[in-house]
């Protein structure tokens, strides 16, 4: 059983009325292991996929957000390196960032080093940036 608490004048205190029902079920008197773990904020989480339609319009090379994702994120150095046993030739699969299983230390890092990738790959593609895409670019970091 996972809860979702927050601490308030040292106690833990249920986050909804979801989490305060979960709480009820566990047993009275009974000792608790407690494993404290920061939740993945869905803010920053939307924020990154802000960033990805931002960026998105303004280069012209890749036809789909979700294609610019996975090329940032392969460019960032977040992927699995499959090698072909037909003839050897490597693929580059982006890993998830499966909101679940990746933590929030960790996606801050792959959203930092996506901005870097992003910003690496228009000077690549020889993309002049005007100051209004720079202040838009520089609001994400």
């Amino acid at each position: 059983m996972i809860l979702g608490m927050i601490k308030r004048d040292g106690a833990l205190v249920p986050m909804d009325e979801f989490q305060a029902e979960e709480l009820e079920l566990l047993p009275n008197n009974t000792p608790l292991a407690v494993k404290v773990e920061p939740e993945r904020n869905p803010g920053n989480h939307r924020r990154f996929f802000a960033f990805i339609r931002t960026a998105f319009r303004m280069q012209e090379h890749y036809q789909s957000e979700e294609h610019l994702r996975k090329a940032l994120l392969i460019k960032a150095g977040y992927y699995d390196a499959i090698e072909s046993h037909k003839d050897g030739k490597v693929t580059f699969i982006p890993k998830s960032m499966n909101f679940d299983r990746m933590k929030e230390p960790e996606f801050k890092k792959v959203f930092n080093d996506c901005l870097g990738a992003f910003h690496t790959m228009l000077t690549e593609m020889d993309r002049h940036i005007s100051e209004n895409e720079i202040y838009q670019l520089l609001d994400f970091e």
